[in-house]
């Protein structure tokens, strides 16, 4: 600004000084404005260096990281540490600073106990190009005639010609019933371990009941779980 305002007395055009100087002639006019009308002018330039009163010290950013690599609170989001924190009468900074200072030095990607990421699996895919080579199975929910009450609809199909090949209603879902059910149908349609049949279903209980495998093992049956993305 000494060497703006020293140009400006000398005659020089302000366009003239601002290409020297490298700034845009009318930061330099605001700038000046500004000094003269309260003694000193403050960068407000996107990027420019900025002096925060309240930014934290070198001591207290390191107290903040410290705390949160305590193994008490290394597997904890930021609002769960300021909480804890919170209830114990200590204050090391506001959510949104300890969440800054982690984003800042990579902690948000991998701390503590918690799981590494894994890579996405892609879902099993089963393709039929005749029947019984896949077959899919679930439990729906069926309303009875008193309010709340529900039957369990036992229902299997063959993927390939679409045709249900079993249905039974329970009172409840269990995997004794399931393996009842399987044994049934394996019986009536004739399917047998050379068919190599693959049987697809969700993650439910029955699904991934122990008495159902058994049973698939037994008759020679595969069976995928879609959610679990695992074969058995």
């Amino acid at each position: 600004m000494e060497l703006f305002q020293e140009g400006r007395r000398k005659g020089v055009r302000a366009h003239a000084i601002a290409d020297v100087i490298g700034l845009c002639s009318r930061t330099l006019r605001r700038w000046g404005i500004a000094l003269a009308a309260h003694g000193f002018s403050q960068d407000g330039r996107k990027g420019s260096i900025r002096i925060v009163p309240h930014q934290f010290s070198e001591e207290e950013r390191q107290q903040v990281l410290e705390t949160i690599n305590d193994p008490q609170y290394a597997d904890l989001t930021p609002a769960q540490i300021v909480a804890k924190l919170a209830e114990q009468s200590i204050f090391v900074g506001s959510e949104s600073t300890v969440y800054r200072i982690m984003r800042q030095e990579g902690l948000l990607i991998h701390r503590g106990r918690s799981r590494k990421p894994r890579p996405p699996q892609e879902p099993p895919v089963l393709e039929a190009t005749g029947i019984k080579q896949v077959l899919a199975w679930d439990i729906t929910l069926l309303p009875a005639p008193v309010k709340g009450q529900f039957y369990y609809l036992y229902m299997a199909m063959d993927v390939w010609s679409r045709r249900i090949i079993g249905v039974e209603v329970h009172e409840c879902e269990a995997g004794e019933l399931a393996k009842n059910f399987f044994d049934r149908i394996c019986r009536d349609e004739g399917i047998r371990e050379e068919d190599a049949t693959v049987l697809h279903s969700d993650n439910g209980a029955p699904m991934r009941s122990s008495t159902l495998a058994a049973k698939m093992s037994q008759l020679g049956v595969s069976f995928i779980i879609l959610q679990a993305r695992r074969q058995q």
